[in-house]
């Protein structure tokens, strides 16, 4: 009898407290320790299964980057002629060329009009080309992420602002600035996410359907799709207004013949790859990749490519041939298609952990604890502060921290420490919009949770090693 009750409690107690949440039951946790002095594997778990590493992507994408352009090298944007200038006009046409600066801004293009009015133009009078040939087009950084983050803009040779805007609601219409042709918003009667309803009419318009059955919050923050042409207007639209006269951009490849008048240098490498690792952008991600990729081997390629290349600079880098079973679709992470195991990131650190690109060491331009970056505020303590200099991942349900630490008996290790739920993040997949919102929004719960786990396996680390 006893036994029928007890039985029956359990069954109650488990109705009550249903099935495992699988937010939790499915999480897949690995993580590797090495030690820096000697190179031996101090700790692993699942250490060679192969997870999603989100944004610590970014650690083998800086390194290669720095390899590949060297940490002096600057992006550069220039403006060219093919013909002469004459009592203030230009008689003949003027190219805008893009080489991937990843953080040409409005106040750079401001300049370089600026040195064009100085130079004594006020107007043309053939054309104004926009050149982006040095790069392939790629229409986003995730091809299977959400359309209206501005976090998964298109990528060019010539971008500018993070290939990003607003679009504001005035009355019944959608204004977007910058004020640019290019730029576009109209109301429709349908109801639809706009996350999947962007359409670029004729390969220059970024024009954003907005369904008046649901509700925005304005200003809207949304990316830009076809970069080149967005910049190009932009620099236009900034040379009107030091009077400057320059009739609509279009696609062009810059003559031979033609002379470089005006030239903008972005900021070093180093400095590029120091500050993505800090915040983390993908843009920067992948149009420095590309660019670094192109530089090296000659050849444009597409994000996929690139990905491929990176993979076979890996094997030759640090000689471990399991790179070639990793997955690599992209430089920034934010593709989940992205899957390497803890234990080759680790060894790839270890790898790293005495290169220097320029006068500065790869290992100190990492995120900081208590003080830098994205760990800013984790492990925020007198007793962590400065003990992990790391970079930190992201994606709904896939998380990761990645770096190296420094643990109170005195020792350095390599670590990385890697949760990915499979099975949540193909039910977002699979899902229909309204069940992906939902577990979109549950993830912001499971981040915060795996991120204290990660800080706590990593405190014990530093404590008792």
């Amino acid at each position: 009898m006893k036994i029928i009750l007890f039985a029956i409690t359990l069954l109650f107690t488990a109705h009550l407290l249903g099935a495992p949440d699988p937010m939790v039951r499915d999480n897949v946790t690995g993580f590797e320790l090495t030690d820096l002095d000697n190179g031996r594997i101090k700790e692993s778990k699942n250490g060679h299964k192969l997870m999603i590493p989100a944004s610590t992507t970014k650690l083998l994408t800086g390194a290669y980057i720095l390899e590949g352009l060297g940490g002096n090298y600057r992006f550069s944007t220039n403006l060219a002629i093919d013909g002469k200038i004459k009592d203030g006009v230009l008689i003949g046409n003027l190219y805008l060329v893009g080489n991937g600066d990843p953080m040409f801004s409005a106040g750079d293009m401001l300049n370089m009009a600026l040195k064009l009015k100085a130079q004594g133009i006020k107007k043309i009078t053939g054309s104004f080309f926009f050149d982006e040939s040095l790069l392939k087009h790629i229409d986003q950084v995730a091809p299977a992420g959400d359309l209206d983050t501005t976090d998964n803009p298109g990528i060019s040779a010539l971008s500018c602002e993070f290939n990003r805007f607003k679009l504001y609601s005035k009355g019944k219409k959608l204004i977007p600035s910058p004020s640019l042709l290019q730029l576009k918003g109209k109301w429709v009667e349908e109801d639809f996410p706009v996350d999947t309803n962007n359409e670029r009419a004729d390969g220059t318009i970024d024009n954003w359907k907005l369904s008046k059955k649901r509700e925005y919050r304005f200003p809207l923050h949304l990316p830009v799709k076809n970069p080149a042409p967005y910049t190009a207007q932009y620099f236009a639209m900034l040379a009107a207004q030091e009077g400057i006269t320059l009739p609509t951009p279009t696609p062009g490849i810059t003559p031979s013949s033609a002379k470089t008048i005006v030239t903008h240098k972005s900021i070093t490498a180093i400095e590029l790859v120091d500050l993505n690792l800090e915040y983390s952008n993908n843009l920067l991600s992948e149009l420095m990749l590309i660019a670094a990729v192109k530089k090296r081997t000659g050849i444009a390629v597409n994000l996929k490519q690139a990905g491929s290349e990176l993979v076979r600079w890996l094997i030759q880098f640090t000689g471990d041939k399991d790179w070639a079973k990793s997955k690599l679709v992209s430089g920034s992470g934010l593709n989940h298609g992205n899957q390497f195991s803890p234990h080759l990131l680790t060894s790839f650190l270890y790898k790293m952990r005495n290169k220097s690109y320029g006068d500065k060491y790869y290992r100190s331009i990492l995120s900081i604890s208590g003080q830098k970056g994205w760990l800013y505020k984790r492990m925020d303590t007198p007793e962590m502060a400065y003990k992990v200099w790391a970079k930190t991942g992201t994606l709904n349900y896939a998380g990761g921290l990645s770096g190296y630490l420094y643990a109170k008996s005195g020792k350095r290790y390599a670590f990385t420490i890697l949760t990915t739920n499979f099975k949540m993040r193909e039910a977002i997949a699979s899902g229909t919009p309204k069940k992906r919102k939902k577990l979109e929004d549950q993830a912001r719960t499971w981040k915060n949770n795996i991120r204290k786990k990660h800080d706590h396996q990593i405190k014990k680390w530093i404590r008792e090693l």
